[in-house]
């Protein structure tokens, strides 16, 4: 017997679930870590190591962009296959008697 938090977790599991792999992967993996990181210290490096804006715009921001896009890639992976597993595991629990 699942509780309410359990099922809305498996909730929105099924929901992730439902797209694409590639989708997944775009989306959590690459739109919502790797380019926010890549941001992240791009900023990092400008204000708390002086690099100047323009050696940030004109070089690093990209190189940040496409590294942490490609661990990005690997990032959606593995959440993918963390989802997949707990959701199985949601979904033995459930069909357990009792």
């Amino acid at each position: 017997m699942l509780t309410d938090k359990e099922k809305k977790q498996r909730a929105q599991y099924e929901k992730e679930l439902r797209w694409p792999a590639w989708k997944f992967i775009l989306i959590n993996g690459v739109l919502i870590w790797g380019v926010p990181v890549a941001l992240m210290v791009s900023l990092i490096d400008m204000f708390l190591f002086g690099k100047s804006f323009h050696t940030i715009l004109s070089r690093e921001l990209w190189l940040n962009l496409v590294g942490f896009s490609i661990g990005g890639i690997f990032y959606g992976w593995f959440m993918l296959r963390f989802i997949r597993k707990q959701y199985q595991k949601l979904k033995e629990k459930e069909s357990l008697p009792g």
